[in-house]
């Protein structure tokens, strides 16, 4: 698997419930980035969320597969967040029947 390390920006976004996929235009300004612990959510200049995170793999209660995991700050009874990436490419969904998912390009 490839690494979350680097800079996204927001591409797609789908809704839980409808199944609607919202697309975003290249140099929108909606960022997230991964340091090597650290994390930071952007909107154009404006940080809307940063701190620490780690990775876990656990079984997922929607797919019954071993999934990656973000946890946010250590909080880990927190909305499961599964990932997935690749070389182009970072996808972050809600571990729910009608969690959002967010579909993210490499920009750095």
């Amino acid at each position: 698997m490839a690494s979350i390390l680097g800079k996204w920006e927001i591409k797609a976004s789908i809704n839980g419930f409808t199944g609607q996929r919202e697309n975003f235009d290249k140099g929108n300004s909606k960022i997230v980035q991964f340091g090597v612990k650290d994390y930071y959510f952007m909107t154009g200049n404006n940080m809307t969320k940063k701190g620490l995170y780690s990775i876990e793999r656990k079984l997922s209660k929607i797919t019954g597969k071993e999934e990656s995991y973000i946890i946010y700050d250590d909080v880990k009874d927190g909305v499961p967040q599964i990932y997935s990436v690749s070389s182009e490419e970072f996808i972050l969904s809600i571990d729910a029947m009608d969690g959002p998912t967010a579909i993210y390009r490499k920009i750095d």
